[in-house]
Order: structure tokens, then sequence, then C-alpha cells
């Protein structure tokens, strides 16, 4: 029996419900991939331990008008959480009981990011990381060829572009700009130890679908971020950079954002064209295309001063959020039957507030948060905590958790790269 009581249950469905991302925005695959890989094996058990704690913490902060979380929620959560930390201690290393422990610290540092510890979960992500190389190498080894040729599952893909993804994003603590903050993972050890599985040049001519634009969009930022790195620090702490230097790395970044772009376009352009028929896609395509836009225009900004003037950002912000008025207008949502089209709807809504603190952005969406009603009030927390001065600890472990998913889901990726850079 894998849950040994009802409760335990619930908890894990509340779990795999907090990972329903709907079909609008960016999706993680390693979050999407959790819930059937925890019911997968008896080495999963502490995946699907650490699974109940961060749906059991979910159901402790439901009721944000409390000053503290529910307790008998909360304290089924420690129990999750101290009975995964025993299953993934009893687990003996190997090729085949790695993919869990890395899985399970990957869920640890969600777990400790959403209860108010940034610090804890990068540990955890740091050692999620370091058991990742040693699994690759293990890896290398059975299979006797390069990281960029194994034969990954999809899960450990998944995994491994998650892990990339958060070395390289902020994350984001709050709804507000100023609560993103960038870590440092050791393991990784960047610039010169990093490993990568992909490689700049077998980027594909042009992509066949937004996850996978998704995936090498993040991978670009990855590289952006090496190619800056000696822009931003050195040996005594002053930055002394020669004009050559700073060329041949804003140029380099050109190439990489000009070969993403090159394969993005045919897609981006099917996108447009059929836009009344998949709405999804279009949504997907358009909050790639604002990354893009956002992170080439800040490259300009400070190397191509007198390239062609790019398109503004703006009127895609506002597209999008109408966009997602006209579907609430035409599909109406219905409670816990509609939270996927509620995802759908909602959390593109809540990209735009991450990414833009234009004044009319904010209002609109707002606004349009306002008006969504039939759901699970997804809209309503949300608009809530914008709102809200005081914030209770529940409120402020919300907000976490909302943060985290976009955090996950890439949306803190683009101009941040030139962050650091005099």
């Amino acid at each position: 029996m894998l849950f040994g009581q009802q409760k335990d249950w619930e908890a894990f469905q509340s779990f795999a419900f907090s990972v329903e991302s709907g079909d609008t925005l960016l999706i993680d695959d390693a979050s999407i991939m959790t819930p059937k890989f925890a019911q997968s094996a008896a080495e999963t058990s502490g995946v699907r331990q650490i699974c109940c704690a961060v749906g059991a913490l979910g159901r402790s902060f439901q009721s944000m008008t409390l000053e503290d979380y529910i307790s008998e929620e909360y304290q089924a959560a420690l129990e999750h959480y101290g009975r995964g930390v025993r299953a993934i201690y009893r687990l003996k290393s190997s090729k085949t009981t790695l993919p869990s422990a890395i899985l399970a610290s990957m869920l640890f540092t969600t777990f400790e990011f959403m209860a108010g510890s940034t610090v804890n979960a990068a540990k955890h992500h740091n050692h999620a990381v370091a058991m990742m190389y040693q699994y690759v190498d293990l890896l290398i080894e059975e299979q006797g060829l390069p990281l960029e040729e194994l034969r990954l599952s999809d899960m450990d893909k998944a995994m491994f572009d998650s892990l990339e993804r958060h070395d390289t994003s902020p994350w984001i603590e709050s709804l507000s700009k100023a609560g993103h903050v960038k870590i440092l993972c050791p393991a990784r050890r960047f610039p010169h130890g990093c490993r990568h599985r992909l490689s700049m040049s077998k980027i594909p001519d042009r992509f066949n679908s937004t996850q996978q634009a998704f995936t090498w969009w993040n991978f670009v930022q990855h590289m952006m971020a090496h190619s800056l790195h000696p822009l931003k620090v050195s040996g005594d702490g002053v930055r002394r950079v020669s004009e050559a230097t700073k060329a041949a790395a804003y140029n380099e970044c050109d190439d990489f954002l000009h070969s993403w772009r090159t394969a993005f376009t045919p897609l981006l352009q099917h996108a447009k064209e059929h836009r009344i028929t998949h709405g999804s896609r279009w949504s997907r395509a358009m909050i790639l295309e604002t990354m893009y836009l956002e992170t080439i225009s800040e490259l300009h900004a400070r190397h191509k001063t007198h390239a062609n003037m790019l398109p503004a950002v703006k009127p895609l912000y506002l597209d999008l959020i109408r966009s997602m008025m006209q579907l609430a207008r035409e599909k109406p949502l219905n409670g816990p039957a509609t939270i996927g089209l509620e995802n759908s709807i909602i959390r593109p809504i809540g990209f735009a507030l991450v990414r833009c603190q234009d004044p009319e952005v904010v209002q609109e969406a707002t606004a349009a948060l306002e008006a969504i009603v039939g759901g699970v009030n997804m809209s309503w927390t949300l608009v809530y905590l914008l709102k809200s001065r005081n914030k209770t600890k529940p409120m402020v472990t919300l907000e976490r958790s909302w943060g985290w998913y976009f955090t996950a889901t890439g949306c803190s990726s683009g101009a941040h790269v030139f962050d650091g850079i005099p």
C-alpha cells in the first residue's frame, strides 16, 4: 500500500493539484512527472513522503486570514518531511536509487523555500546538483559516452534541466520585482567545472514545439551567463575589464540569441497565424517572446546602441492579459472541475505581474483577476496578496509558493543575466 491513511492520500493529491499547470504557461517537466514517478517503485517512498509534505504544507496556509498555519496540517507536513528524510537516508547510493534521491532533494528545496528558508532550500539544491553529477558519472562509465550523448530517461533530462535552470535564473521570493534572489551553487563548479547535456552547436534549425524552444531558451541563458561571467568578477574584487573583452562577451551573447531566435521564428509565426484555434500555443510563444525581447533589448542597450529599434514588450503583456480574459468569458469556471482551465487563465496573468511593473500592466492584470469568478479563488488569492501590506504568515508562504512555481517554470529568466555588470 503506497499511502497508509486517507489523509496521506489527500496530502499527495494536494501536491499533484499544485503542479497542475494548465496549458498556457511554460511547463517544468520535472514537476509534471513527479506524481507518477513517486508512485512507480519501492525506492520512491521517500519521494512520496516529501510530495505529501509539500501537499500538507500547502493545505496548512489555505486560510490567509489566520495569523498562523492550520496546526494539524502543518504538523502533518513536518511528519511527512521527517519520514521522507529517513527513507532517503536508508537508500544505498546506486544508479537505480540516485534519481529518487535527486528528486527528493529537489522536493526538499521546494518545501524549504515555501516554508520561508531560502538558505536551507539552497543547501538542498546544491546537494541535488552534487548527486546529479555523481549520477552522470555513473552513466558515463556504464555507457561509455560523453554527457552530451548519454541515453537519459525523460525524468533524468527534466531534472538535469531544472537544476541548471535554478542555477541560472533568480528565485522569486515575492511578487514584487525586488523579491528576486540569485542562488550560488558550489557543487556546479561554475564556470570552469560546469557540465552541460546540450551544446549550442546542436541547436535545431527550427523548433518543433514551445517546450523544445523553452528548453533551448534556458540553455541559451545559461551559456550567456558563462560568457558574461568575466565581466562580473575579478580576483581582487575590482572590475578591470577591457572594452575588447566586453565586446567579445556581448558578441557571443548576441550569437547565442540569434541562433535561438532563428530557430524560434517559424514556430512564433505559426503560433500567431493559428492564434484562434491554438490559443495555448500562442500564449506560450508570447511568453517566450517577451523574455527574448527583454533580453535582446538589454544587450542592445549595452552593446549595439545603434541597432534597429526592437518591438516594445508592454503591448505583449497587455495582449496576454486580454486574451486570458477572453478565455474566461468564453469558458466559465466551475470550481475544482475546471482547475486546469483556471490555471490556464490565471497563471499567464500572474506571469505578467511578476515580469512587468508598468502601472498600466499592473492595473489591467489586477482588474482582470478581480473580474474572474467561479473557480477555486485562485485569482482572489493573487489580488489579496498584491493589495495586502501587512501579510500574515500563511500569506507570506502562499506568496513564496507562487514565486517558486514561477521560478520552476522559468518565468524569472531574461535580462537578469546582465545584472552585476557595470
